[in-house]
């Protein structure tokens, strides 16, 4: 989602803006080569370790997701072990990706996934443990 918001949407907004005031082919041609190398950089597609550990990032998000969709109908089901491995992994890689130097922009860095993830899952646990306590 930062990536939409923080990286492609200001710049498309200044493309349009630029679009706007364009006067001629040559001057719409060199506005898009601008905006495909600014989003090139604030993508970081060309920076092979910030795109190296976005791609694990992503890739430990998926593996997580699958675990959560495949045991959504029984969570008592989960194993506890693959579940806390999984989390460990996610972990690791956010941490990755904001140890990168081309992040430390503070609005970026605001942005606690790990966090947020660990936080809410405390609240599933808990949730869960009081529902087993009502049944018995």
């Amino acid at each position: 989602a930062w990536l939409q918001r923080d990286a492609v949407e200001p710049r498309w907004r200044r493309f349009r803006d630029r679009l706007a005031g364009a006067t001629d082919f040559a001057a719409l041609r060199a506005d898009h080569a601008l905006v495909l190398v600014d989003l090139q950089q604030a993508l970081l597609v060309g920076d092979a370790p910030a795109a190296a550990a976005l791609d694990a990032l992503f890739a430990h998000a998926h593996r997580l997701a699958a675990f959560v969709r495949a045991h959504a109908a029984a969570p008592d089901d989960a194993p506890a072990s693959a579940l806390a491995t999984l989390s460990t992994d996610f972990d690791t890689a956010v941490a990755a990706v904001f140890a990168l130097p081309q992040l430390r922009d503070p609005l970026l860095v605001t942005a606690d996934f790990s966090g947020w993830f660990a936080n809410r899952a405390r609240r599933g646990a808990q949730t869960l443990r009081a529902a087993r306590s009502e049944r018995r």
